[in-house]
């Protein structure tokens, strides 16, 4: 793919997982009204489109997949983010379950998931070209 078309490609994937990144932020201000659920799904859909925004600017492949760590695996090892296998693990299940009643998110839950996005999204925004992220 040349470059001007996946900057482009990566520059969509920004500009969703901003819009999760917003969407968290919007929730985490109203408070008390604000369901951890989708609190705790939209910190880990920010943090998918920012992993799959750098795989794309290095061109590396990845699967259709909601699992972070599957994608941070491949990420070179150069790169350092702060994101460890538990987090990884913790937004992960996110993604799908608590869209569902069989799994229940409580606020300290959903803190922490925030914490690890906002994170996350810093180490992942300086690794993609500024003209992505305008």
């Amino acid at each position: 793919m040349p470059e001007a078309e996946r900057l482009n490609e990566v520059r969509k994937w920004a500009e969703k997982a901003e819009e999760d990144a917003r969407a968290v932020e919007i929730l985490v201000r109203a408070r008390e009204e604000s369901p951890a659920s989708a609190i705790c799904f939209h910190a880990q859909q920010c943090v998918e489109k920012y992993l799959k925004a750098f795989l794309t600017w290095r061109a590396v492949l990845f699967p259709k997949t909601h699992d972070l760590a599957e994608l941070v695996d491949l990420i070179p090892e150069a790169v350092e983010l702060r994101l460890t296998p538990e987090e990884q693990d913790a937004l992960t299940a996110y993604a799908v379950g608590t869209r569902y009643a069989s799994r229940t998110v409580g606020k300290n839950e959903a803190e922490e998931a925030v914490k690890v996005a906002r994170a996350a999204r810093e180490d992942l925004r300086k690794l993609l070209p500024p003209a992505a992220l305008q």
